[in-house]
């Protein structure tokens, strides 16, 4: 059926007056609306996310029907970024005056001074993000990491951490460094398992903060 349609397909950009009677059905697997046509096919909203998975992520994942995918930050990601940290935020805690002005200008914030913003795509749709600030030359803060409620539970927090760990090695860091609160028991888990360990708080930073961790890197 798909060497038919690719067949016809190929007829009409020879022939532009072609009658495209297969036409509706050729569009329905360019959008991916049918079960099981290759990645490749699937050319519908998103499309950003149909990069390649990290070689760090686990098979177990990648053979669960979880097809993830990381992409860096570009303009157009903004609101994402945005609404999947304030909807946590105002789950747990409150939006402080520091997290609009960063979520809201992430350019400026983050990325103007060195820093990156990566995001996780989930079989085509963004469904996390995270972000690495640069604090000092050799040290980055891992801020920002969130995952759309309705997305949790698939794995997309522990890969954005681990995600986030190689960007700072490939942007030769020392050492990452994180602010969290111990009510998140999940996430400080992940932090605890992936090598960060507890150090001391220095107060002021978030108002929601009750501690500090650190990752060393080299």
């Amino acid at each position: 059926m798909l060497a038919l349609i690719l067949s016809y397909y190929t007829v009409v950009l020879q022939n532009v007056t072609a009658v495209p009677v297969f036409y509706p059905i050729f569009v329905s697997y360019l959008l991916g609306f049918r079960p099981g046509v290759p990645k490749f096919f699937h050319i519908g909203r998103d499309v950003f996310c149909q990069q390649s998975v990290p070689e760090q992520m686990n098979k177990h994942q990648q053979t669960m029907n979880h097809t993830f995918s990381i992409v860096e930050y570009q303009p157009e990601y903004q609101p994402y970024f945005e609404k999947f940290n304030k909807a946590w935020l105002e789950e747990y805690f409150t939006i402080e005056p520091i997290d609009h002005w960063v979520l809201e200008n992430p350019e400026e914030a983050i990325l103007k001074e060195g820093g990156r913003i990566l995001f996780v795509c989930h079989n085509g749709s963004i469904i996390g993000t995270v972000a690495l600030k640069l604090v000092e030359p050799g040290i980055y803060e891992m801020t920002k990491m969130a995952v759309d409620k309705a997305a949790r539970g698939v794995g997309a927090g522990k890969l954005l951490c681990k995600t986030a760990i190689e960007k700072a090695r490939e942007l030769n860091a020392e050492k990452l460094i994180l602010y969290s609160h111990t009510s998140l028991e999940s996430a400080i888990a992940i932090y605890n398992k992936l090598g960060f360990e507890e150090i001391e708080l220095d107060k002021g930073k978030y108002v929601r903060a009750d501690i500090k961790m650190e990752l060393p890197l080299n």
